[in-house]
């Protein structure tokens, strides 16, 4: 998988375990679905939308845009977040719809619109259901708050970047591993995120994104789905293997009679 696909695999990860959401991927030659539910008034899973990314490029030579398929909003898929989850402010649910668009090279809007770049908000959630967070005022605040979240990454991405040492800039590949790692569990012991890290430094040369490698590796390893005789017996390619199918079947020692079924 590209770094862009596995780019974007993380940061939905990281999303939607931030906020409670459920994520599946699928895949079919190169193509590959990232499907996120959510739960309606009956307390079942429905898929919300889904992000749609491919290895192939088009007939011009440049790479496929991420292309985002909603399958209804809020109050289409009985979904009203406002009722569903009262865990969420009206902040979190725009941060959340906000980088979604982000993800697919889009900006989300407040209002109806015909530009492909753009994604009106009311696709994802519908107005009514916006309208009823506690902490709603105006249309207006919304799109203030939209904004806002954008000047704000790209501000504190140029600090970061200003104020970093020299050394971290020349290996921003490490600082990847570890960001993945203390992104999924900031209280690791020491043990632990060495061990994870020395098996993702091991991957650097390949072409793989860091973070979602370590990203991967520490979810399982600190939900017990993998065990440190997993990660250390893994090679290379069982590891890349594994974060590309999202199957820890990679990561199992088999006999040399049985072959490993690859299947979900």
């Amino acid at each position: 998988m590209e770094n862009k696909l596995k780019g974007i695999f993380s940061t939905l990860t990281s999303l939607c375990n931030k906020y409670n959401f459920k994520l599946k991927s699928a895949g079919i030659n190169d193509n590959f679905y990232y499907e996120v539910y959510a739960k309606n008034t009956d307390g079942k899973d429905v898929i919300w939308f889904d992000i749609q990314v491919s290895n192939h490029d088009s007939s011009e030579g440049k790479p496929f845009e991420p292309i985002l398929t909603v399958y209804g909003n809020t109050d289409q898929n009985n979904i009203w977040l406002s009722d569903t989850r009262k865990d969420l402010t009206l902040k979190d649910v725009i941060y959340f719809c906000n980088k979604i668009a982000s993800l697919c090279n889009c900006k989300l809007v407040t209002h109806s619109t015909d530009n492909s770049k753009e994604i009106y908000i009311h696709h994802l959630i519908d107005l009514e259901d916006l309208q009823e967070f506690k902490d709603f005022k105006s249309l207006e605040d919304v799109e203030k708050m939209i904004n806002l979240d954008y000047e704000n990454d790209n501000n504190n991405l140029l600090k970061m970047y200003k104020t970093m040492p020299d050394y971290y800039k020349n290996n921003l590949e490490k600082l990847y591993i570890l960001d993945g790692i203390y992104t999924v569990s900031p209280d690791i012991s020491k043990e632990d995120a060495e061990l994870i890290y020395s098996i993702c430094e091991k991957n650097l040369n390949e072409n793989v994104n860091p973070f979602s490698i370590s990203h991967y590796l520490t979810d399982h390893y600190t939900r017990g789905n993998i065990t440190k005789k997993d990660l250390e017996s893994a090679r290379i390619g069982d590891i890349t293997e594994a974060v590309f199918y999202d199957n820890l079947n990679y990561l199992k020692p088999i006999s040399d009679e049985k072959e490993m079924d690859i299947c979900d």
